[in-house]
């Protein structure tokens, strides 16, 4: 797939979820319980899209290399992948739900966390895959912070992604506990 079609799916998929989760109910659980996981997940997306795409528009050591221009400024990419990230957590939630039960998935405990854990792991990996593999973008393997792990097509997949996809799923699964613990609480 070449660059510019990458970045065009990469785009229409991340400002099509909110589209896609605003009139959608996934399996057993309700519309505004989705919509409340996929905006905890947005939001907390917010907190490595941020400093990550910062990097790259604002410091002289990014941590992220454009291999090929977007074709939109990359603050629209930041965007994208903030609403990405809201998709990435809740399809962990829909594979909570679908192996543990709805029950789980509304509040979560261990076996919950091991499943968004390796979800994640699993996700992040695909996803510096698929840039990789389609000369998007990808993570500089010289930062100070971020080491490769192995090189595809002479692009290193690094670590601050599964590091950040290790600590990630701990902070979601605490905000979905939370959540669902006050919806519980204040029901009459």
């Amino acid at each position: 797939m070449p660059a510019l079609l990458y970045y065009v799916a990469d785009l229409a998929v991340g400002f099509g979820l909110p589209l896609v989760v605003t009139g959608l109910a996934v399996g057993p659980l309700r519309a505004t319980s989705v919509a409340q996981l996929y905006w905890l997940g947005v939001a907390l997306g917010l907190t490595w899209e941020l400093p990550i795409f910062w990097s790259a528009l604002a410091s002289p050591t990014p941590l992220i290399q454009f291999v090929v221009p977007p074709p939109v400024h990359p603050s629209v990419l930041f965007v994208s992948h903030t609403l990405w990230d809201g998709g990435l957590f809740l399809a962990g939630m829909v594979i909570v739900a679908a192996i543990r039960g709805t029950d789980a998935a509304r509040h979560p405990g261990a076996p919950e966390l091991a499943l968004l854990l390796a979800w994640g792991q699993l996700s992040a990996l695909l996803v510096e895959l698929s840039s990789v593999v389609c000369g998007g973008w990808a993570y500089d393997p010289t930062h100070r912070w971020n080491g490769s792990l192995f090189e595809l097509r002479g692009e290193s997949i690094t670590l601050l992604p599964q590091l950040i996809w290790l600590a990630a799923p701990f902070a979601y699964w605490i905000l979905v506990r939370w959540v669902f613990r006050e919806r519980v609480c204040s029901e009459p």
